[in-house]
């Protein structure tokens, strides 16, 4: 029989989803996520869940292994050669992102090991203050975004993906940033610089990638609590004046307030203090 107008229509939005779904899979980069030895306190659940809502990329598949060899040993530094067992991984990902808490040769946060595998360092994540709003999770989000730009830029993680690296730590994505908390200044006002922008514009992108990048790299900035209380630690002087002020003026406001209150609730006290003739 034919089907019922409601029915045909439900079918048709059925198919326009489907077609999104298949547009969007085909310009998303997919990477996968490998929890190498112990990765705690990382929740890859939370950034699978950051993907998920993300036109960048998608987290595909987290898989796990505790048996490597190189966990076993005495040294704590890892170097490039040390992950060679995993540049045959065989996934439905573009490329696949090693998670470690270990140090990396010549002390790197990151590094390319082939044109499929990528390994980051948590290692003395604690030095990035992720208790004062920058996660552990934040800080491998903003790396998956920065590879999947360098993947779509130049059709795979290509060494020429240096020219799009930044001399000045001023919160660009891709700032060439050497410590720890040189990558914390990117959270507090997440963006990518006019230059990397230039030469974005510059290469072969899905339609609006550099839009959909810029409202994901948003969603990494700290919140405004978390910036005051850095800045009232970088300005001890004007923290001790501001909370006194702020107590004089609050003190000075809620006697005036505790005073009308039993004024107008207890009436008695006027005649109580009324004078007698």
């Amino acid at each position: 029989g034919k089907l019922k107008p409601c029915a045909r229509g439900k079918q048709t939005q059925s198919r326009k989803t489907l077609a999104l779904t298949l547009k969007d899979d085909t310009t998303m980069t997919k990477i996968e996520l490998i929890q190498l030895g112990d990765t705690y306190p990382v929740y890859f659940q939370k950034i699978q869940k950051f993907g998920d809502s993300s036109s960048i990329f998608k987290v595909v598949a987290i898989s796990e292994n505790n048996n490597a060899e190189i966990l076993n040993r005495e040294t704590v530094r890892l170097s490039d050669n040390d992950f060679s067992f995993l540049t045959t991984r065989q996934t439905v990902a573009d490329f696949s992102v090693v998670i470690v808490n270990r140090p990396l040769q010549g002390n790197y946060f990151s590094r390319p090991i082939s044109e499929k595998l990528i390994v980051v360092s948590i290692f003395d994540i604690e030095t990035l203050n992720i208790h004062e709003g920058i996660s552990v999770e934040m800080y491998i989000t903003r790396f998956l975004l920065a590879f999947s730009t360098i993947f779509q830029s130049f059709f795979g993680l290509s060494q020429q993906a240096t020219e799009l690296m930044q001399p000045n730590a001023t919160g660009c994505l891709f700032d060439k940033s050497i410590y720890k908390p040189q990558i914390a200044i990117f959270f507090r006002q997440p963006k990518l610089s006019p230059a990397a922008i230039n030469l974005l514009n510059s290469k072969t992108l899905p339609q609006n990638f550099l839009t959909d990048l810029q409202n994901d790299i948003k969603k990494l900035k700290i919140g405004t609590y978390y910036k005051l209380k850095d800045w009232l630690k970088e300005n001890p002087i004007w923290a001790i004046s501001i909370t006194f002020l702020i107590g004089l003026i609050f003190s000075e406001l809620l006697g005036n307030y505790t005073y009308d209150l039993i004024h107008d609730c207890l009436p008695f006290i006027n005649n109580a203090t009324t004078p007698t003739k």
